[in-house]
């Protein structure tokens, strides 16, 4: 079923262990205990159970969860929103302002989610709608006090999605990343963007300038793990999607496509050889195929000073 480790004071990992053959210590969440008890991300519908036995084995009360805050909407992350409503009867659910609306009515996001994941989406299972009555949208910059000194501030994190948040723990100076600084190979210790379709890459270079400028002392990862040194995660971000944008372009400009271009990255991204032979694949693929389809909506333009600030930044 997965572990649970207290990674920093107060706030555990929680290894949600869905039965995705392939895709292990992938998926996490987080308990924040302070006088009020708070988790960061549901996971997505099929792993609700898990979530809920961690939660009881650790002794909390399912009543006595009185937050719980999603990075974004997509399954993995508040997938499990309405499901975790049944069970924590006192828990608010926040979320950015533009993705409450698909929490309280999920078909859309259910159908966009079906389209992108194809079969993959239906192990993660359908989400469920969450009463709006219970529902608040977080706006960049607020802060919710759990009491004993831990604060959680919402920091608007767009680019992977138009409807992102980070949280910075401040007493800690944990910013919890959902999917704005990628994600985190535990076992290889390689850290890659996620960058789906739809993504803009100008606000996802922003959104990790913004996370910078806090000056964390670590990173959680939904997608795996504390990361106790924030500049290696930045760093490794930043140069991989240089060397993804750079060969996503040569191979548009080439008159190919995402199929060529992933080809490359994997020939060339030595680091994610382990990865590629995975099942964990999925997601490098996906990330290409995003990057392709953004040029395509945004213009070589825009890429192309994307990239430039990338070469600045990681020369």
């Amino acid at each position: 079923m997965g572990e649970v480790k207290e990674v920093s004071p107060g706030i555990w990992l929680i290894d949600l262990q869905p039965s995705l053959k392939g895709l292990e210590r992938i998926f996490g969440s987080y308990l924040i205990k302070g006088e009020k008890i708070a988790l960061v991300e549901s996971g997505f519908p099929s792993t609700t159970g898990n979530l809920i036995s961690h939660i009881q084995n650790m002794g909390v009360g399912l009543e006595e969860v009185s937050y719980v805050f999603g990075t974004h909407i997509h399954l993995d992350h508040a997938g499990g929103f309405g499901h975790l409503a049944e069970k924590l009867p006192k828990a608010r659910f926040f979320i950015h302002p533009r993705g409450l609306p698909h929490l309280v009515n999920p078909e859309r996001l259910w159908k966009a989610s079906v389209e992108a994941l194809g079969d993959l989406a239906f192990e993660y299972g359908k989400p469920k709608p969450v009463p709006e009555q219970r529902l608040s949208p977080l706006q960049d910059g607020e802060t919710i006090s759990l009491g004993g000194g831990l604060k959680i501030k919402a920091v608007e994190t767009l680019g992977h999605a138009s409807h992102h948040m980070s949280f910075l723990e401040e007493r800690n100076r944990v910013i919890f990343t959902g999917d704005s600084c990628g994600i985190r190979f535990e076992k290889y210790g390689v850290i890659r963007p996620v960058t789906p379709a739809g993504i803009s890459l100008t606000e996802t270079l922003n959104s990790l300038e913004k996370m910078e400028a806090f000056n964390p002392k670590a990173l959680a990862f939904t997608h795996f793990g504390l990361h106790p040194d924030p500049e290696d995660a930045f760093t490794q971000f930043k140069q991989a999607l240089r060397l993804w944008l750079s060969l996503s372009l040569k191979a548009l400009k080439a008159g190919k496509g995402s199929k060529e271009a992933y080809a490359e990255v994997k020939s060339l991204d030595k680091p994610l050889e382990p990865v590629v032979k995975r099942r964990t694949e999925v997601f490098i693929r996906q990330s290409i195929e995003g990057i392709i389809d953004c040029i395509k909506r945004k213009g070589l333009e825009q890429a192309e000073a994307v990239l430039r600030r990338l070469e600045k930044a990681s020369p």
